[in-house]
């Protein structure tokens, strides 16, 4: 480890903060060079292309909102600022959790939406199909919902203990430092 209180702060910010600058710069070409494509289909596009890339960059912050108000049974707002706090300081924990469980709910859908469709696809225009794959919407959505619910809890309860179990420990040595 090095001493970072002696020296020139200029240096020390360029050593710690270097490879961050390179990979903000990769990653802001990588995005203007997919807005230059994307452009080509017309500002609806590059619209569409912007929100999502923002609302991506947000929801691993909420992550774990809904667990927050049924744990500590607070309102809506005081669980936004309250997930967006835990996760704030763990955002690559909480996009790894969040691209976790959007895969499994992709593979449960290709799961749950292959077979129902196929069969409703035999049973033709005319039969009951749609009663297959309305069933087959309603247990996709019953297991993907009790999936997401359990890992946001477990996930909750992972940041619950690296964020503020670290801080027992802190205040445990400042009460108790020959211990």
């Amino acid at each position: 480890m090095q001493d970072l209180t002696t020296g020139s702060v200029t240096r020390h910010l360029l050593r710690t903060t270097s490879f961050m600058l390179v990979s903000m710069v990769f990653q802001t070409l990588y995005f203007l060079i997919d807005l230059y494509w994307v452009g080509r289909l017309g500002k609806e596009a590059v619209a569409a292309v912007g929100l999502a890339v923002g609302t991506l960059l947000v929801i691993p912050l909420l992550s774990v909102t809904s667990p927050v108000i049924g744990i500590e049974n607070v309102g809506a707002i005081a669980a936004v600022r309250r997930s967006w706090s835990l996760t704030k300081r763990h955002y690559k924990h909480s996009c790894a959790y969040v691209l976790f469980g959007a895969s499994v709910v992709f593979l449960l859908g290709l799961l749950f939406g292959w077979l129902p469709s196929s069969i409703a696809a035999s049973l033709g225009d005319d039969g009951y199909g749609w009663v297959v794959v309305g069933l087959a919407s309603v247990m996709f959505a019953t297991i993907t919902t009790a999936f997401i619910a359990i890992g946001s809890v477990i996930f909750y309860l992972d940041l619950r203990v690296r964020s503020e179990g670290m801080d027992i420990e802190i205040a445990a040595a400042e009460l108790f430092p020959d211990a």
